[in-house]
């Protein structure tokens, strides 16, 4: 006999585990903080070029609100927030990582930047100690 899955919100698989839980909602009707494949998405402000997280719990209209969604925050003036993978240095560079403000989202920004002459001496070093050169 085949188990059944059950899920929080009570529905039933018959034939084993669902592909895909369904669409989470708030209270209200509107959807958690993923985005369209399904991660999460933080929400900032810039601060002098630093990055501020929304925290989870917020006061809004005299009232505490615990995980806000996406409408109350940007009513307090948090962006959504966009990562990026900064590939590969080029030989004698590395990325300095920064943020900035973009088409209504904090954009993750990075910067190549030649290593001084210390700087590869001590990486080179670094990598010799590890076995990676020799």
């Amino acid at each position: 006999m085949k188990s059944a899955w059950t899920t929080r919100d009570g529905a039933r698989w018959p034939d084993g585990q669902p592909e895909a839980e369904p669409e989470r909602r708030t209270k209200d009707g509107k959807t958690n903080l993923n985005d369209e494949g399904g991660r999460s998405v933080r929400y900032a402000k810039l601060k002098d070029g630093a990055i501020e997280f929304a925290p989870r719990k917020i006061h809004m209209d005299g009232a505490m609100v615990y995980n806000p969604v996406p409408d109350k925050l940007t009513a307090l003036g948090y962006l959504p927030v966009v990562t990026s993978d900064p590939g590969e240095a080029p030989e004698g560079y590395y990325f300095e990582m920064g943020w900035a403000e973009q088409d209504g989202q904090i954009v993750q920004t990075w910067t190549p930047t030649a290593l001084t002459e210390a700087e590869a001496a001590d990486y080179e070093d670094a990598l010799e100690d590890l076995g990676v050169i020799a």
